[in-house]
């Protein structure tokens, strides 16, 4: 019978396998029938029928992991954490303390690594970092090939060696499965078996690709060749006791050469998502365009890109790397959310009305699809309808962070502070290194005049996206704020060279330098923000009093006559500036 569970499971035939392992286990009931019927259920995605099944038996150590699994998705954390570790003391120790026991052979913890990674998992979602931090490095210990555990190590902030985790003779399992020929038809049953070489084997290589030439909003004043695929020898690899209960797919088949090449790459990968973990995002694009061609030109790469981009605000080369991305991979939704808010950036409402109706045709289950229609919404200022759609996105994925900080931005844009602040602090929960929601509680304060908390806000988003030229600059207008010129004026600075083609920076500069009465700098700075935004009044406006304090008067004159042409609706404010221009200034509060 298990031959025929296992067929129909890798059949992907879920409901009529489910119907066999419950007729099998009312005949004989046994722990390999019932392990063998919980993991039906949660193939279905009925985690709740998995543990009612699992719960109060006396399990093997396969059953514990299927517990383990149906607890943690039905957020029963605890009796996970139970179910994977029975060890009492070794659970109120901790990893690190525990670490010798849970290396060793006799490990309570079932599947080695993948046990481990679990338990990492279980510790993230309770916020215990340092717990989980060492449960994903023990299993990376275990299995080199555990990449997810990788990523979490980057998600969290552990500084981890790539090319360390991934070298030659790292451990994995594959190491120790039997790798033999196909059977053919016209092979000799009696003949043994023929082996086939494992050796290790080095990726040859590839010149790299030439490089292309969050919200938090941006501030405002008012592809390469692809490469034919490495043909691989396809060997079939007999499962083991414990996958055969799992129900491993059907004739499973890996390349043979798999460990050793696929090791190189990830050292590469490993490369780029550590280094734009750590925001050094220059350094994780060199490592993605030193990837060979036919690794290059996928769906993971081109989105590791695009995030690579889009942390330095870099948007239209971010919608460059994620369309190359959907052109990889057009059924690949991950990612979406940030190709749909580059477009808001670049306030392109037709590519962002496709991207929405395709996404959301494609998957309507998916959260980036909803983000995307909320983008596409906000974009059109329909914001109630955004904020529908976000929590659509929230709907179907709770633990979706950048939904609930998305949602924050519609809710700061219909002045709905308190929700908006509410969203933040969830987003946080979730993911206490998600920059965005702490620069939008930064933004709230802010504009709350609240400046302590807004200094506090922008400096921790500062020290998880140290690169962030918006964010540096709502910390230097902060620190104008409260009276603090020349920190304000460092951090100003700091965002003009992050992003020179951003001129608010600059011009938040000249204000600066304005109240340090440093006017012929300030000049100087506006001038170049005029260069950039030529249509800005405001900017005109600022320049024709800095003129005025320079006894330039003809060029007060012309600017103010310009800011009166470019803003008519404010002519009594500019007139007024035009009236006193002959008189000494006395007070110049005026914000125009």
């Amino acid at each position: 019978m298990a031959a025929l569970y296992d067929r129909y499971a890798g059949l992907f035939l879920h409901t009529n396998a489910a119907f066999l392992c419950e007729r099998a286990h009312a005949e004989a009931p046994s722990s390999q029938t019932l392990e063998a019927l919980a993991s039906c259920y949660l193939r279905q995605g009925a985690a709740h029928r998995a543990y009612a099944t699992l719960r109060g038996q006396t399990l093997e150590p396969h059953g514990r992991y299927l517990l383990a699994l149906a607890c943690h998705r039905l957020d029963k954390d605890s009796e996970a954490e139970a179910a994977l570790l029975p060890d009492r003391a070794a659970r109120a120790a901790g990893p690190r303390e525990s670490s010798q026991l849970l290396r060793s052979k006799a490990s309570p913890v079932p599947h080695g690594a993948a046990g481990l990674y679990v338990l990492g998992s279980i510790c993230e979602k309770g916020h215990r970092a340092n717990h989980a931090i060492a449960y994903y490095e023990l299993a990376l210990e275990k299995d080199a090939l555990m990449w997810v555990a990788y990523d979490a190590l980057c998600r969290l902030g552990a500084d981890v060696d790539p090319q360390h985790t991934f070298r030659r003779d790292a451990p994995h399992a594959l190491k120790n499965e039997t790798v033999v020929d196909p059977p053919t038809a016209s092979k000799d049953e009696n003949a043994p078996p023929q082996r086939t070489p494992r050796g290790p084997r080095v990726l040859e290589p590839t010149p790299p690709s030439a490089p292309s030439t969050h919200r938090p909003k941006a501030l405002s004043f008012a592809s390469t060749p692809a490469s034919t695929p490495l043909e691989r020898p396809r060997a079939k690899v007999p499962r083991t006791a414990s996958s055969d209960r799992g129900f491993a797919p059907y004739r499973n088949e890996v390349p043979s050469s798999l460990p050793g090449a696929l090791l190189d790459v990830l050292r590469i990968l490993g490369s780029a998502r550590r280094d734009l973990a750590a925001s050094r995002t220059d350094a994780s694009l060199k490592a993605l365009h030193s990837l060979p061609a036919r690794h290059f030109d996928t769906g993971w790469a081109q989105h590791l890109r695009g995030r690579a981009h889009f942390e330095k605000a870099d948007y239209d080369a971010c919608v460059n790397a994620l369309q190359s991305m959907r052109r990889c991979e057009p059924h690949r939704l991950e990612g979406l959310e940030l190709l749909s808010t580059a477009l808001w950036h670049l306030k392109d409402d037709v590519q962002l009305c496709y991207l929405a109706r395709d996404a959301v045709r494609r998957d309507p289950r998916s959260p980036e699809a909803w983000c995307a229609a909320g983008n596409c919404l906000s974009l059109q200022k329909e914001h109630d309808a955004a904020i529908r759609c976000f929590h659509r996105a929230i709907a179907v994925a709770p633990r979706f962070a950048y939904a609930y900080t998305l949602c924050g931005h519609e809710y700061v844009a219909n002045e709905a502070f308190e929700k908006a602040v509410a969203m933040y602090r969830h987003a946080m929960r979730l993911d206490g290194r998600h920059y965005n929601a702490w620069y939008g509680l930064g933004a709230i304060y802010y504009r709350q005049e609240k400046y302590a908390l807004a200094e506090y806000h922008f400096q921790r988003a500062l020290s998880m996206n140290p690169g962030s030229s918006v964010l540096h600059c709502y910390l230097g207008m902060t620190y104008h704020a409260n009276k603090r010129c020349h920190d304000a004026l460092r951090h100003l600075r700091l965002a003009a060279q992050a992003e020179p083609n951003n001129p608010q920076a600059r011009f938040q500069c000249a204000n600066v330098l304005i109240s340090m009465d440093r006017h012929a700098e300030a000049l100087k700075e506006l001038e170049a923000v005029a260069d950039h935004a030529p249509k800005e009044a405001s900017v005109h406006f600022l320049m024709g009093k800095v003129c005025k304090k320079l006894g330039k008067l003809d060029d007060a004159m012309m600017r103010f006559t310009f800011a009166l042409d470019l803003e008519p609706k404010d002519n009594n404010l500019i007139k007024s500036a035009i009236d006193r221009l002959e008189e000494p200034d006395v007070s110049e509060d005026e914000k125009f």
